[in-house]
């Protein structure tokens, strides 16, 4: 069984424990490499249940900008988002 780097964190609203993968001091997933996903052909539910494209699509646009602008985000996800 693979076993992978997880943080929990409290949920904002009820303070639940939320499961999340690991990240390094930046934010960004602790698998994520130059060409992205290290882990992709054997990621966790997790990540296979999650499409970030769709969660950023319900950000207003201006929020969508400012990921993009302060390096949180790309276009790229915005665009395949809109494709999909």
């Amino acid at each position: 069984m693979e076993s992978y780097r997880f943080q929990v964190l409290a949920h904002r609203v009820g303070g639940d424990p939320v499961f999340a993968l690991a990240t390094d001091g930046s934010g960004r997933c602790v698998y994520l490499g130059l060409n992205g996903c290290t882990i992709y052909d054997r990621r966790p539910f997790l990540c296979r249940s999650f499409d970030c494209r769709k969660h950023y699509l319900i950000l207003p646009r201006q929020d969508r900008n400012n990921l993009v602008r302060i390096g949180l985000s790309s276009r790229a996800v915005f665009d395949a988002g809109n494709r999909g």
